[in-house]
């Protein structure tokens, strides 16, 4: 957060994941699903204020973003 971002308003972290064939796509989204659920720090949401600086912000989703890249 010290950082001067030009976009601090945006930050992601994406992750490609190679799988052996057979995996059950359904399987690993649900994995995904129970991990969100459970990790606070994968739902964590910041805000920044002038007055107050950057304060954590509660967030819960439900659903892992989760695509199939052939």
């Amino acid at each position: 957060f010290s950082q001067a971002s030009v976009d601090p308003h945006h930050f992601n972290q994406a992750t490609l994941l190679e799988t052996p064939p057979g995996l059950d796509p359904s399987r690993l989204a649900s994995a995904l699903d129970t991990l969100l659920a459970r990790h606070d720090a994968w739902r964590s949401r910041y805000t920044y204020n002038a007055a107050q600086g950057w304060q954590w912000a509660p967030s819960t989703p439900t659903h892992f973003p989760f695509e199939i890249i052939a």
